[in-house]
């Protein structure tokens, strides 16, 4: 992409204009939840209660989530094995039923898979509460599953209304009430019973719905950071002079090198590792810069035998919404491995436990147990894992590509490389398992490397300020990950639990507005159900994580793979994204995404500037939204002809 455009002139905020925090807030936070909101608006009748009596509970767990800690100590736990008090088998019981009803009817009006998932949680729920000795409890859930199936064939392809949800809520609770009683009665009699166990179970019966969200969780801080040092960097650009941009952009590389300098100084690994690490990162980075430059001359290729301008470049403000749904498919993926190992251990278990009836005496294991001793290897689900996360990615890449969406083609591209890195130091290669201070550390080399280099030959233009701008805030972002958590982490005692807050209410708040759509296959009704249930579900689950002392399962794992893959992905992708429009010397964001279409833009609606390339250089002022017009063009040229300038 060889398009010349013009430095943007100074622009000085008047009196009645918004400060630049005010107006940052405004681009990262508002407009994302303006745009990304529930809308209650439309439902169908009967949703809203519903929707409101799920976002009450979604707000009592987060609640929990945070004061974890506390609330562990107001209770005597004793010597049970998860550390849960016993006043809390009611409520895990009445929370997981509740949520599965909703799960349940947000299947009823979707499509076949999330119908399945929806019965999968009741069979789940019921196999967690089977008394092993009682046979009853299986011809209870048996009956329930009937009755829960019959009643959607009846419902197919009838409207939502209320009280369905009525329905599988009584149908849900009866069996699973009718199964914790006869489960509980014999320990209860014999004075042997750890309530904890049985709320761990339960819980556990949702947990292969909450995975994927809590993956997606790691990456929201990431795609604020994200957000944030991409407007930042432009509004800070249109108020002040190119002086204080370049004084702020040299603070934040020498605080960035002192913090990089500073934890490598700390390390215990000596010089020759800590060199060869941070060559291969290098290499690794390298491969992403190939990859997504080979991309991107692609679509400039294609786009110049069609006849079109070569000037829709990547726009880094895209990105953070083409990431947000490419996270929640790969989350699917990279989760899909763990899911299928607790459904299958859960059957596993159920049918163990109906032989034990019938005199047969069967272990029960999991399936990670059973594929590793076929593969031989001891991590087979994990590379799975990876396996599908780099093929989702592909085949995202691929359809992304089909389209004509080049962010997100770069995008998918970027994560399955990630994907495709931790398979490959799973099986055992050495030094890919890089972590983030020496990722920093590179980005930050590439940056001061590239802003030298221009300062030297005279070319830090505006536009190359502001890149250079960003890309140190994308640098400094990814060690700064954890700084970020920590003062939140610190109020709730773990960053882990601080992440998967942030990143479920951030996905609430700015993620659901394909909730808002309406088809015949997905009703509104269905979507805005499924939206609320799955993410208070993921919230239940990382609240009794907050509560117990020690949790079967490892979020923390699932919220640094989000934040090590997707986050880090999303970080390289508009590294290389606002280097290239440094090279290229162009606006780092589209211009016309700063006014509303006929408004004038400040730094747009200005006479003709010299172009670092000699001669003129033509801004239209405002053109058609998604015209394909940016700065640099000439009013006079077809749109259809040649680009205006190449350099070599």
């Amino acid at each position: 992409m060889n398009t010349v455009t013009p430095s943007r002139p100074d622009h000085r905020p008047t009196s009645g204009e918004p400060g630049l925090l005010r107006q940052v807030f405004d681009k990262v936070v508002v407009e994302q939840v303006r745009a990304g909101r529930l809308r209650s608006k439309g439902l169908p009748p009967g949703v809203q209660p519903l929707v409101t009596i799920t976002l009450v509970l979604y707000g009592v767990l987060a609640a929990v989530v945070i004061t974890g800690g506390w609330v562990r100590r107001l209770f005597a736990v004793d010597s049970s094995a998860f550390g849960l008090p016993a006043e809390l088998v009611g409520p895990a019981i009445a929370m997981t039923t509740v949520l599965v009803a909703i799960l349940i009817t947000a299947g009823m009006h979707a499509p076949w898979l999330l119908r399945a998932a929806g019965i999968l949680s009741a069979l789940l729920l019921w196999i967690a509460v089977w008394a092993a000795t009682d046979p009853l409890t299986f011809v209870a859930a048996a009956i329930g599953l009937l009755v829960i199936i019959g009643f959607q064939v009846l419902r197919r392809s009838q409207a939502f209304v209320w009280w369905e949800y009525a329905v599988n809520l009584a149908v849900v609770g009866a069996v699973t009430v009718t199964s914790v009683v006869i489960a509980l009665r014999p320990a209860l009699l014999a004075g042997q019973t750890d309530p904890s166990l049985l709320i761990t179970s339960v819980v556990l019966a949702t947990v292969v719905f909450a995975i994927p969200f809590t993956i997606s969780s790691g990456a929201a801080v990431t795609e604020l950071a994200f957000s944030t040092s991409t407007w930042l960097v432009e509004l800070f650009g249109r108020r002040y002079s190119r002086r204080t941009q370049l004084w702020l952009i040299v603070a934040v590389a020498v605080i960035s090198w002192s913090v990089v300098l500073w934890r490598f100084s700390r390390s215990p690994l000596p010089l020759l590792p800590l060199t060869l690490n941070l060559l291969v990162t290098a290499v690794a980075l390298a491969c992403t810069a190939a990859l997504w430059l080979a991309m991107d001359r692609y679509f400039d290729d294609r786009s110049r035998v069609a006849g079109l301008r070569v000037d829709n470049d990547t726009d880094v403000a895209d990105l953070a919404a083409s990431f947000r749904p490419l996270a929640i498919y790969v989350g699917i993926a990279l989760s899909l491995p763990v899911s299928l190992n607790v459904i299958w251990s859960a059957m596993e278990r159920g049918i163990a436990q109906l032989l034990a009836q019938a005199g047969v005496a069967v272990t029960p294991q999991d399936l990670a147990t059973r594929l590793s001793r076929l593969a031989g290897l001891d991590d087979a689900l994990s590379l799975t894992s990876d396996l599908l996360g780099a093929a989702i990615g592909t085949v995202a890449a691929v359809a992304a590509f089909r389209r004509g969406r080049r962010g997100a083609a770069e995008l998918a591209a970027v994560i399955g490389f990630f994907c495709l890195l931790r398979f490959l130091s799973g099986l055992g290669m050495p030094f890919l398992d890089f972590d983030l201070n020496t990722l920093c550390a590179v980005m930050l080399i590439i940056c001061t490397v590239v802003g030298l280099r221009w300062a030297l030959q005279h070319r830090l233009t505006t536009n190359r300020l502001h890149a250079l701008g960003v890309a140190m805030l994308l640098s400094a972002a990814v060690t700064g990950r954890e700084i970020l958590a920590d003062p939140i982490g610190w109020l709730l005692g773990s960053t882990t639990g601080a992440l998967i807050v942030f990143g479920l209410l951030w996905n609430l708040l700015t993620g659901a507005d394909h909730a808002n759509g309406d088809s015949p296959a997905f009703p509104r009704a269905g979507r805005t159900l499924a939206v609320v249930g799955y993410l208070t579900t993921a919230m239940l689950v990382a609240a009794f994580d907050s509560l117990a002392v020690t949790f079967a399962i490892d979020l923390d794992s699932f919220v640094e793979l989000g934040a090590g893959v997707l986050g880090t992905a999303l970080l390289l992708t508009g590294l290389w994204a606002v280097l290239d429009a440094g090279t290229r010397d162009a606006a780092t964001v589209e211009a016309r995404r700063f006014a509303p279409i006929g408004a004038p833009d400040p730094w747009l609606d200005h006479a003709a500037t010299p172009s670092p390339g000699g001669g003129q250089a033509w801004s239209p002022g405002r053109g058609e939204q998604g015209s394909g017009i940016t700065p640099g063009t000439r009013p006079d040229q077809p749109r259809n002809g040649p680009p205006p300038q190449w350099r070599p």
